[in-house]
């Protein structure tokens, strides 16, 4: 049940909802053998050199925690970024200055920047890149640069980045990096709002795109739904980008949903976590253990199709308070990421949803290949 009234929690049960998804039904853990997960991931690629392109909430992830992460089952790990403060798709693509680069060369551990931006970078063959949309419109969105108006919004500026990386990596994953929502207690320069600050209240928003009645729920569940089908419609149409896999999805903004929905249900209690506050340093950015992990464990899960339950903690996550020592709070973590996973409609490494009768399916993208 959905509670959507101001002063009430939304509380929804997580085994009686589909985000993406074109299958219904329950999520219990009992349906799910670990044996039988783990048979299933050799269906997704393991993609293990990876480009990560976003501002400053793709460098919430930990690099090093991420990159860990990733070579958790023996792979050795490449990688290499291009962020900016603020950055949305087009300041990334067209290169807009000051760019932050670093990566990871196993054949040279010693420079920290061996691939610089990606326009260089994606002269290199790649398994994965991550883009991360950013206050843009969907199809439109027009905006003055230096060279006259032009069309930032984010499918076709997420198709200009794998037209760019498909000339050297045509099999390469293309993710979209779904960050979670902001709060709204605070501005952004930490001032009180006065309003009250519900997760899961700014993630059920309906989002639109258009039209007189256009709004800014940019970090929502629906403007993801409504995203992914015009991604993959927009590569479907590419010439170039048409030839490579059909982009995905890492649901980070749907882990913390699931991490509100636990906290609410009192999943949480007797443990360091007591609100959603606790994976946020500000506004938007999150903190450097539980959000970090969280955020990390996102990518891991999607990027290389593994079960994230019973990944170790690296070590880059565990700082501050220690929250991360916790292995409850571990496991309720990793299990929120796991059930994101699924509710964007991985199938194709777990086993498939049995239908429940009178449950609402949501039927606007499946992200299973």
């Amino acid at each position: 049940m959905i509670m959507m009234s101001g002063d009430r929690a939304v509380l929804e049960a997580l085994e009686a909802r589909q985000f993406l998804s074109a299958v219904g039904g329950s999520e219990a853990d009992s349906a799910h053998s670990r044996a039988g997960l783990a048979a299933a991931t050799a269906t997704i690629p393991a993609a293990r050199r990876v480009f990560f392109i976003g501002n400053s909430l793709t460098d919430g992830i930990s690099y090093s925690g991420t990159s860990a992460l990733l070579a958790q089952d023996g792979a050795t790990v490449t990688w290499g970024r291009q962020t900016g403060s603020g950055y949305t798709q087009a300041a990334n693509y067209f290169l807009q200055s000051p760019l932050s680069t670093t990566g990871r060369d196993p054949a040279r551990p010693t420079v920290s920047n061996p691939w610089g931006t990606y326009d260089l970078a994606f002269a290199q063959q790649w398994d994965a890149i991550s883009v991360q949309p950013n206050e843009r419109r969907q199809l439109i969105d027009i905006q003055n640069s230096s060279s006259g108006p032009r069309n930032e919004a984010e499918v076709p500026m997420t198709i200009s980045f794998m037209r760019a990386l498909s000339q050297n990596s045509s099999s390469a994953q293309v993710f979209v990096y779904s960050r979670p929502s902001r709060r709204t207690d605070i501005t952004f320069d930490l001032k009180p709002t006065g309003q009250p600050f519900d997760y899961s209240v700014e993630w059920l928003k309906t989002y639109i795109d258009s039209g007189p009645n256009l709004n800014y729920a940019f970090y929502s569940r629906s403007a993801v739904q409504q995203l992914m089908p015009l991604m993959r419609e927009a590569q479907a149409a590419d010439d170039l980008a048409k030839s490579m896999p059909k982009v995905r999805l890492i649901p980070a903004g749907e882990a913390y949903y699931n991490i509100d929905q636990m906290i609410k249900a009192g999943r949480f209690a007797g443990t360091s976590v007591t609100s959603m506050l606790d994976f946020y340093a500000d506004q938007s950015h999150p903190t450097q253990d539980l959000a970090g992990y969280v955020l990390g464990m996102s990518f891991y899960a999607a990027i290389t199709g593994n079960d994230p339950r019973g990944a170790a903690v690296p070590s880059a996550y565990n700082t501050g308070a220690n929250r991360l020592s916790d292995p409850r709070v571990v496991a309720l973590l990793q299990q929120a990421v796991y059930d994101a996973m699924h509710f964007a409609g991985y199938q194709n490494w777990a086993k498939p949803l049995a239908t429940d009768p009178g449950t609402i399916t949501v039927r606007a993208f499946n992200d299973a290949d």
